[in-house]
């Protein structure tokens, strides 16, 4: 054994350093497993530091993966939308009439110049039911129409001879949609009837000479439609469409 001061040679179980006088002791095995635990935890700490990089990656990764799947849905979400409902804003100048009920009847065009009708769903806070008699009836430059969810009616000759009119998309609220509404729209090509409209009237699509296709969402023709709701159009109906 020799001096961990001076370097000097030590008797076995001698306890001072016969050249510096200094206390020397033999390394026990208790010793040895102290060190060697130090040894131990210190190149476990690295270990741990690592373990902690790689998992604060691994959230970063996730959290990075979950913002861009958000996105991408986003995205699909917009694509898959449609414009006409996502974009519309509603039509103003139009005229109205406070019914019975407190609710508001949309009552002709008034000042009304758009060529893409957006009816709103409400007036001053108040909710628009119904389309009135004659409401646009003969409004020239109205080339589509677009009802929104919530009104129940459309009334007789609400469009009627609205030559331009080439689309109106009717919501699966309206459950009523009275004599002559439609007539004499020549423009139309294509119709979507919501299976809620329990009554079409008599002539209700009279004369549209170029109406080719009716999708009724009803399975088959509710007892009070009118047999002469497509009097004079040469359309197909598809039921349950």
């Amino acid at each position: 054994m020799t001096c961990t001061h001076c370097g000097a040679a030590v008797r076995d179980g001698a306890e001072l350093c016969p050249l510096c006088g200094a206390s020397v002791k033999a390394k026990t095995s208790a010793d040895s497993e102290k060190s060697a635990s130090a040894g131990t935890t210190a190149t476990e700490k690295p270990r741990k530091g690592n373990a902690g990089l790689l998992a604060g990656a691994i959230t970063l990764i996730a959290v990075a993966l979950l913002l861009i799947g958000g996105l991408i849905v986003g995205l699909l979400n917009g694509w898959f939308d449609d414009p006409e409902e996502s974009e519309l804003t509603p039509s103003e100048g139009l005229e109205y009439i406070l019914l019975d009920d407190g609710t508001y009847s949309v009552a002709g065009i008034g000042t009304c110049t758009d060529a893409h009708v957006v009816i709103p769903s409400s007036f001053e806070g108040i909710p628009v039911t119904s389309i009135g008699e004659y409401a646009f009836s003969g409004s020239s430059g109205v080339t589509a129409v677009t009802i929104p969810d919530g009104v129940t009616s459309v009334g007789y000759n609400a469009f009627y001879s609205c030559s331009d009119l080439t689309s109106v998309m009717i919501p699966n609220s309206v459950t009523s949609i009275g004599d002559y509404a439609f007539a004499y729209c020549s423009g139309l090509t294509s119709v979507t009837i919501p299976d809620g409209a329990m009554r079409v009237g008599y002539n209700a699509f009279f004369d549209c000479s170029n109406l080719t296709t009716v999708y009724c969402k009803a399975v088959s023709q509710p007892y009070d439609w009118s047999p002469y709701w497509l009097n004079g159009c040469p359309a197909t109906v598809y039921w349950g469409q």
